[in-house]
């Protein structure tokens, strides 16, 4: 009887660790599949964060580009300033010129006795007027 219930136990705890032995062994499985999720999920992270470096640089060379190129329209702008300054400088010479030749014809004729001479203002066609030299738009080529 004894043998009996000796060889009972020992079958009960035989099952009982052939059991905890699978469990184990799925236990064994489950990590192996998490380390190789966590080794994938780390190589994406790093992956990630090369991507997100090369934006970084990306995003720093637009933004020191842009500021060249500001700085480039600003100087422009200063430029066509200057122009449009001394574009108006010499309208307002040309005007005081033939306002000033016009005052000498003017004073020339006062003792003639012929009213049509060649260099009277009324035998004489108004100067043509000019066009503005035309001011050049900046070209991508121009800006580099």
């Amino acid at each position: 009887v004894c043998d009996v219930r000796m060889d009972e136990e020992e079958r009960l705890l035989d099952e009982e660790l052939s059991s905890l032995q699978a469990q184990i062994k799925e236990w064994k499985a489950k990590v192996q599949k998490l380390k190789g999720e966590k080794q994938v999920k780390e190589a994406e992270y790093q992956q990630t964060l090369e991507e997100e470096r090369l934006l970084d640089e990306e995003l720093s060379s637009l933004q020191a580009q842009i500021k060249e190129w500001k700085a480039k329209v600003q100087k422009l702008k200063g430029e066509k300033q200057v122009k449009e300054a001394e574009y108006q400088q010499a309208l307002e010479e040309e005007r005081n010129l033939n306002v000033s030749d016009d005052n000498n014809n003017n004073n020339n004729n006062l003792g003639s006795s012929q009213p049509n001479l060649p260099n009277s203002t009324a035998a004489r066609a108004p100067p043509p007027k000019r066009a503005p030299p035309p001011i050049p738009s900046p070209s991508p080529s121009r800006l580099n």
